[in-house]
C-alpha cells in the first residue's frame, strides 16, 4: 500500500503470504480492525514508513515466520510516528524481533505470548520488564 489517505480493513485474513504480512508506506489513517494474520513469512513482516497514524485494533497476528538469524522483525518501522496496536493478541510467531527501525510501536492492551524472539532482543526485554512492574 502506498499513497494512501483513509483506509480502513475489517473482519478480514491475510494468510500464507511467502513475502511478508504488509507494506505500508507514504500513508496516512490506516487500521486494521478485528482481522487475522497468520501463517506468513520471509523477511520483515509488518512494514511501516514515511506513515502517519497506522492501527492494529482487535487483531490476532499468530503463527508468522521470518528467516531466523537475518534479523527480521515482525514490526519494521521508520517514519512514522504514530503506530498503535490495541486489544491485539500476538502469538505463537517465530521472529527474530518483535521490532525492528526508528519508531516505537504502542502496545496497549495487547496480548504477546509464546512467540520466539531472540534471546537478549531489548524491545523484547523492555517490554518484559514494564509487565513485570504492573
Amino acid at each position: 500500500m502506498s499513497n494512501v489517505d483513509t483506509f480502513a480493513f475489517e473482519n478480514s485474513i491475510i494468510k500464507e503470504c511467502r513475502s511478508g504480512i504488509m507494506t505500508i508506506k507514504h500513508s496516512n489513517n490506516v487500521y486494521f480492525s478485528k482481522s487475522k494474520f497468520y501463517d506468513n513469512e520471509q523477511f520483515n513482516l509488518i512494514n511501516i514508513g514515511s506513515c502517519y497514524a497506522v492501527g492494529f485494533e482487535e487483531c490476532l497476528i499468530e503463527k508468522n515466520r521470518t528467516m531466523m538469524g537475518e534479523n527480521y522483525a515482525l514490526f519494521s518501522t521508520y517514519d512514522c510516528p504514530l503506530i498503535e496496536v490495541t486489544d491485539c493478541i500476538v502469538s505463537d510467531n517465530e521472529v527474530e524481533h518483535l521490532f525492528s527501525g526508528e519508531q516505537e510501536v504502542i502496545m496497549d492492551g495487547t496480548v504477546i505470548r509464546d512467540n520466539a524472539f531472540k534471546e537478549g532482543n531489548p524491545l523484547l526485554l523492555a517490554l518484559k520488564n514494564r509487565a513485570n512492574k504492573c
